[in-house]
């Protein structure tokens, strides 16, 4: 007869990170890098380069989920630029961006990024992440400005 009292008798599973981790030589960027990149490009640029991460990983759905989510977040402050008052400083909305990329960037790939160094491999530099923010800045930019010719100079 069963005893349902008794502890069932099961093989221990690992409950570790079963993801892929960084390869030797690569060269994943820095969640610093991450958060500079957004206060400098917009959160888009943050995503920008925890999509590159993902794919030097090889798991590239992760990193077009976060680049997606980096969007919703641009989004997000664009419409609060929209809503709130004029007086409400702009810099607020980058601030926002960047705590908000420098949380996902450090809960998402912050352990690895860790590892990955103490391990004795290098990370990307931080101004690799500034020249790629610039980029998207631009990027950003080129789509926004027509935008701002159709809605008008006062809202931007």
């Amino acid at each position: 007869m069963n005893d349902f009292y008794r502890t069932p008798q099961a093989e221990l599973q690992s409950g570790g990170n079963t993801r892929d981790t960084f390869a030797a030589d690569s060269r994943p960027f820095k969640v610093s890098g991450i958060g500079i990149a957004s206060l400098l490009g917009s959160a888009v640029a943050g995503g920008v380069l925890l999509y590159l991460n993902e794919s030097k990983r090889g798991d590239t759905a992760r990193g077009l989920s976060l680049l997606g989510l980096s969007v919703l977040i641009l989004a997000i402050a664009i419409a609060l630029a929209f809503a709130l008052p004029p007086q409400v400083p702009g810099l607020l909305f980058h601030l926002g961006q960047m705590l908000v990329m420098l949380q996902i960037g450090s809960l998402n790939q912050g352990d690895d990024l860790q590892r990955h160094q103490a391990q004795g491999h290098a990370l990307a530099s931080n101004w690799k992440a500034v020249g790629l923010s610039i980029l998207v800045m631009l990027a950003l930019l080129a789509i926004l400005f027509p935008a701002m010719l159709v809605f008008g100079p006062q809202r931007f």
